[in-house]
């Protein structure tokens, strides 16, 4: 299975969540660097407020090993996560209200 389908299913799949998402963690730990701007965005769907840190954390730590234009992806990828976080976190409330 895929990266990409990988995230998708540990995205809706609570099931499976806990182990795919650490599968792609590894995956993204071990990628090359020229491809970890890819894998990242394809593992976006699967992060969620309980893996962010992980996540996060990951990235952070290959940061040194990309060119400029790779860390901007990343960087933008990390404020789409918090725009999701807060989009998620907005939904929660209008629900409890």
């Amino acid at each position: 299975m895929g990266c990409e389908n990988s995230s998708n299913r540990a995205s809706t799949d609570k099931k499976y969540s806990k182990i795919l998402f650490l599968m792609l963690i590894e995956h993204l730990t071990n990628s090359t660097p020229r491809d970890l701007p890819l894998h990242a965005e394809s593992i976006f769907p699967a992060v969620d407020s309980e893996n962010k840190k992980e996540f996060l954390a990951v990235l952070e730590s290959r940061k040194n090993e990309l060119k400029p234009s790779q860390v901007k992806r990343l960087r933008k990828l990390s404020r789409s996560l918090e725009a999701k976080q807060l989009k998620s976190e907005s939904i929660i409330s209008v629900c409890l209200l």
